[in-house]
């Protein structure tokens, strides 16, 4: 119960405002919980069994919300915290350590994430399969700690589209170490080149992917 007065207390002022404006939050059963103060012990108990995480486009979560939620939700799946402005390294870092299920993660478009976000999901999400880190400021060493991680082999898709620090070598590195990747979306990098088509026909053939997508700069 501790942990549920923790998370009540560190989130309530940052979420409940950006549950007045939006419809889409969590599952009902947490959407409830955080809206009404007055709710029963019992929903609360069950905050940590939650297992997704939906939140979009908002200003209003910040990292030490994000770390209380990873501390008291440790069976989360699913984490979509989609262009949410303030999401900083440290959120995703509490979110690698706290929450060891994690299957997946969308960070795209928090701008200010960088590799330390990568390398910490390469180094505790074994059963990681998804990840969007697109419009982010990660380079090729964040991507290859991430494929060369413990996920490396359960990886499938990656969304790095509009990663304008990425070239050919984080490409590279999910063709060689990702066996199960079948979607891969990298278009708008501008230092990406031929090189990464070229390493596409030559590593995985043309039928291996459901979507893949690229730009000719």
């Amino acid at each position: 119960m501790g942990q549920v007065k923790n998370l009540q207390a560190k989130i309530m002022p940052e979420v409940l405002v950006y549950l007045s404006g939006w419809t889409v939050i969590f599952d009902v059963n947490m959407e409830d919980a955080l809206l009404n103060y007055s709710c029963s012990n019992n929903i609360f108990l069950n905050v940590h069994k939650k297992k997704s995480i939906y939140m979009k486009m908002t200003c209003f979560v910040t990292p030490p919300g994000v770390a209380a939620l990873a501390l008291s939700c440790p069976y989360l799946r699913e984490v979509y915290f989609k262009r949410c402005s303030n999401l900083t390294d440290s959120g995703v870092l509490a979110l690698a350590l706290h929450c060891p299920l994690l299957q997946i993660v969308n960070i795209g478009g928090c701008t200010t994430i960088s590799d330390i976000s990568l390398q910490a999901l390469g180094q505790n999400c074994r059963f990681l399969h998804s990840v969007d880190f697109s419009s982010t400021q990660v380079t090729d060493d964040g991507v290859i700690a991430l494929v060369s991680g413990m996920c490396s082999k359960n990886l499938k898709e990656i969304h790095m589209e509009r990663c304008v620090n990425l070239t050919d070598v984080a490409v590279e590195a999910v063709l060689t170490c990702c066996p199960m990747m079948y979607i891969l979306l990298f278009h708008g990098c501008p230092l990406i080149t031929d090189r990464s088509r070229e390493a596409l026909e030559q590593l995985v053939g043309p039928n291996k992917f459901k979507q893949v997508s690229w730009t000719v700069y």
